[in-house]
């Protein structure tokens, strides 16, 4: 059986050799990743992005305010589906196991984890290590693989799993069994600060984004943005300004009929002047706040046109000083330039 041994002084993987996944072996690139070479330095930024959620754990003193702070709200594959959420494959690690409007992030486990060696070569400490030494992306491998220990608790889960290519295609369910047991009794201390918690709903974490701004975040209004259509965007608001418009024309209307009615007829004479004072200050005030909404419009559509100029100009002057054709993202990315790929995704890149 695998170990359960407490997160300081972790020296081996909780699963044993024998119970391993993937057999891969290390050199001279890791599992599944050709371009990633088995060197410490290039591991370790591998690891780096496909484990790492900085964002998550900068706003871990506050992400109780927008969720549940328990580690085991994590819905297992067949109830996500019960409840009606359609899984999206995500290969950022801050997305995994975020949902909204039907659909639910998640992450496939990278096939370096289910490896013995590369656990052992680098992941755990040194049997040498000082009591207090961590690894340094020890706590989110294993809390990052505690919740799949919680999406599959059963072979149908399982089914699911290789069904949307979240795990390598020829697990069975007893293998995995074996090898994902100890996972499942992983305290909170032994991860890292993200998976305190499970599931995070994506619009409360914008207004968590919104309200500590945290320092590690590329944008300070969404924590992901979903809309990447200026149209879909705008479409969002119609449904909830067609129902505010719709109930505003029946009070106007209501209020015709009520002043049509003959002075004298049902209200009195100084009744029937208040009544039709509250109608016309009631019929101005609409008349001005569409007025005010109308230049909103107009004016956010000027803004909007004018930060993506900006933006725009902003990426060729960055362009032109790297020499770069391509200024997508991954044109950035690929030339090292982290500050390019921040700016760039903030930016937002509608198409």
């Amino acid at each position: 059986m695998a170990r359960t041994d407490v997160f300081r002084g972790l020296h081996e993987p909780l699963f044993s050799v024998h119970e391993q996944l993937n057999e891969d072996p290390i050199s001279p690139t890791i599992p599944d990743q050709p371009c990633v070479d088995s060197s410490c330095v290039a591991v370790g930024q591998f690891l780096q992005l496909e484990l790492e959620t900085p964002v998550l754990d900068e706003l871990f003193p506050h992400l109780w305010f927008v969720a549940a702070q328990t580690s085991q709200r994590v819905d297992a594959l067949h109830k996500q589906k019960v409840k009606g959420r359609r899984v999206v494959i995500t290969e950022d690690p801050k997305l995994h196991l975020v949902w909204h409007s039907g659909i639910i992030y998640i992450k496939p486990i990278p096939h370096c984890l289910l490896n013995y060696e590369f656990w052992m070569r680098y992941i755990c400490l040194p049997v040498d290590s000082h009591p207090e030494e961590t690894s340094p992306h020890m706590r989110s491998a294993l809390g990052f693989l505690r919740t799949y220990a919680l999406l599959i608790r059963h072979p149908s889960d399982l089914r699911l799993a290789l069904e949307s290519r979240l795990m390598p295609g020829h697990i069975e369910w007893n293998r995995f069994a074996r090898f994902i047991e100890a996972f499942r009794h992983l305290d909170d201390d032994q991860v890292s600060p993200r998976y305190h918690f499970g599931q995070l709903r994506l619009t409360r974490l914008n207004w968590a984004i919104r309200m500590f701004r945290p320092s590690s975040s590329p944008q300070w209004w969404y924590y992901h943005e979903i809309y990447w259509s200026t149209v879909a965007y705008i479409e969002r608001f119609f449904g909830p300004l067609l129902f505010v418009f719709g109930s505003l024309a029946i009070i106007l209307t209501a209020m015709q009929v009520v002043v049509s009615v003959p002075e004298g007829s049902i209200l009195t004479t100084k009744q029937w002047t208040a009544v039709a004072k509250a109608s016309w200050e009631f019929s101005i005030t609409m008349i001005l706040l569409i007025v005010v909404i109308w230049f909103a419009f107009l004016g956010g559509f000027i803004v909007f046109l004018i930060a993506q100029v900006a933006f725009s100009v902003k990426m060729r002057v960055c362009g032109d000083r790297m020499g770069l054709q391509d200024l997508s993202p991954k044109a950035c990315k690929e030339m090292g330039t982290w500050r390019g790929v921040k700016e760039a995704e903030a930016g937002g890149f509608r198409h």
